[in-house]
C-alpha cells in the first residue's frame, strides 16, 4: 500500500444542532478542525449536515477498509466476474479519494 497522503490519526465529528467540526486527530499534537453551518430550523438540511459529518469523519476507515477488501480479492486464486467488477470499483473509488 503506498503512503496516505490525508492527515492520520482519528477523525471525529463534534455535531450540533447549528453545525459541525470534524476534527483530525495527528502526530503533531495539534489537531486539525474544520466544520460547516447548517440552519437549526430546516430539518433536512439540519440532518444531511450531520450525514456528512459523520461520512467525512469515517472517510479514512471506510479508505483503509477498501484498501484491505481490494488486497482480499486480488490474493483469490480464481478470481469470478463479479470479483472483476468489484474490484475494478473499488480501484475507481480509491484513486478518487487519494489522487
Amino acid at each position: 500500500m503506498s503512503e496516505v497522503k490525508h492527515t492520520p490519526g482519528q477523525w471525529t465529528a463534534d455535531i450540533g444542532t447549528r453545525g459541525c467540526h470534524i476534527n483530525v486527530g495527528n502526530d503533531y499534537n495539534h489537531p486539525l478542525s474544520f466544520g460547516f453551518e447548517y440552519s437549526e430550523f430546516d430539518k433536512k438540511q439540519r440532518e444531511q449536515g450531520q450525514a456528512n459529518a459523520r461520512l467525512i469523519a469515517a472517510a479514512p476507515e471506510i479508505l483503509e477498509l477498501l484498501i484491505e477488501a481490494k488486497e482480499v480479492l486480488n490474493a483469490s486464486s480464481r478470481a469470478s466476474n463479479w470479483q472483476e467488477i468489484l474490484t475494478a470499483k473499488i480501484n475507481t473509488t480509491i484513486k478518487k479519494a487519494t489522487e
